[in-house]
């Protein structure tokens, strides 16, 4: 009777656990649905409901609520912790104390709302093939709202069409690495390259050169990583060439003026960055605060030999950059965290493509894993290409994508029994494989 009783516990907490994730994944669903798509800018009424605010506290609370915390003392989230600290230390040294503290909570709500949630979902291969269709789906449903709205974005983070550019150019490599993947039938292919097809037709919508370099060295890192490369660079040709007809006809102007050294644009972008590297000259180890680079750009262009008063300035503006926003604000300290978590995601997946990829490996599911971690790769390269001339340093991307790394990387060493053993040093201490 005992053993009937126990045994009826431990299915009844097992229920209690389902749903409560089954709660979580539908609360990290609708946070990213209303971080992404907007409905609430399309619906009258229902940003006087504060959605955003709702669903990022049901997220949060539905995380803390599960006795899953594995993904917390992996080492990306215990970087991402050392960078929020020496955020909130800029406070002792920056002038606008205000945006330290703003966008150190946005780093912070990116974590315990989207990343950690993401990391839960994603830590049990049974979910990672079901959470990239969800992905794929969602980006392929803002950019089709970009190309209606004719190259601009849904709002939010996404308003701007360079950011939005960038955003795009980190989903599609998921898309195109599907649709080259043996987890995949024939119709989910054809839904794929449709899928891909929008993406690429909106980064052209949105004329953004910085978008247009992101595009580039992803598609580039895409063909690098395929198992065929002459096949992947067929088909990611074709699909370039379907698009031509249905792209601005200013595009390729666009994209022919990115080596003019006489844009007016590219003339302001640089003045931007060598004011940034003027900052990160006079504060070069702890830099001057986050967020504060809009607050101290005046002094350092007032220093400039062309420097007029009374002409437009620089004043309460944006580095143009996601490097020219982390170097003056962060820091020697703070760059050596941000490239050490960039750093570790190109080594996780590149492990994980390595042993998956060998012969004879022995993994399950060796090729969702591969599929996956080829993809984070290629996303985070367009980051870092589009992001050299965007200020994304404080949007969700990267830190989601760190939520990426580390759901794969628990998913794989839970299929692979490496938790405890061989890949012990990805986490801080010994986890029992589940």
């Amino acid at each position: 009777m005992r053993a009937i009783g126990k045994a009826g516990t431990h299915q009844r907490d097992e229920d209690k656990q389902r749903k409560l994730l089954e709660r979580a994944t539908l609360a990290l669903w609708l946070y990213l649905i209303f971080d992404y798509v907007r409905p609430q800018n399309y619906i009258p009424g229902m940003d006087l409901l504060r959605p955003g605010l709702l669903l990022t506290l049901l997220s949060i609370y539905f995380w803390y609520r599960q006795p899953d915390k594995q993904a917390l003392q992996h080492k990306l989230f215990k970087g991402y912790r050392w960078l929020l600290i020496f955020s909130i230390m800029g406070l002792a040294w920056c002038v606008n104390h205000y945006w330290v503290v703003e966008y150190t909570k946005t780093l912070l709500i990116f974590m315990f709302a989207g990343a950690l949630p993401i990391a839960l979902v994603l830590s049990d291969k049974t979910r990672i093939r079901k959470f990239l269709y969800g992905w794929v789906t969602l980006q392929t449903v803002i950019a089709l709202v970009c190309i209606v709205k004719k190259g601009v974005g849904p709002g939010g983070a996404l308003a701007d069409e360079n950011d939005f550019a960038l955003c795009i150019d980190m989903a599609i490599p998921y898309a195109i690495f599907l649709i080259f993947s043996n987890v995949t039938a024939k119709r989910e292919k054809l839904l794929l390259s449709g899928a891909a097809l929008i993406m690429i037709l909106a980064v052209g919508a949105t004329l953004s050169r910085g978008g247009m370099v992101g595009c580039a060295a992803m598609l580039m890192t895409v063909v690098w990583f395929g198992k065929s490369r002459f096949k992947i660079a067929l088909v990611l040709a074709f699909l370039m060439v379907a698009a031509v007809p249905f792209l601005p006809p200013t595009l390729f102007k666009e994209a022919a003026s990115i080596d003019n050294k006489d844009d007016k644009t590219a003339k302001d972008r640089f003045r931007s960055w060598q004011m940034g590297w003027m900052m990160f000259a006079d504060a070069p180890i702890q830099g001057v605060g986050v967020g504060n680079y809009p607050w101290r750009v005046l002094d350092y262009e007032m220093r400039m030999p062309d420097y007029k008063p009374g002409h437009g300035n620089h004043a309460g503006r944006v580095a143009h950059s996601l490097w020219f926003t982390l170097i003056p604000e962060y820091g020697l300290i703070g760059i050596f965290i941000y490239f050490w978590l960039i750093v570790h995601v190109f080594k996780r997946c590149r492990y994980i493509i390595r042993r998956c990829s060998a012969k004879g490996n022995g993994i399950e599911d060796a090729e969702l894993y591969a599929t996956f971690a080829k993809a984070i790769i290629a996303s985070l390269v367009a980051f870092m290409a589009a992001g050299t001339f965007i200020s994304v340093l404080y949007y969700p991307h990267f830190w989601y994508l760190i939520g990426f790394c580390v759901g794969l990387d628990i998913a794989y060493q839970r299929g692979t029994g490496d938790l405890e053993v061989k890949l012990r040093k990805s986490f801080g201490k010994t986890v029992k494989a589940t």
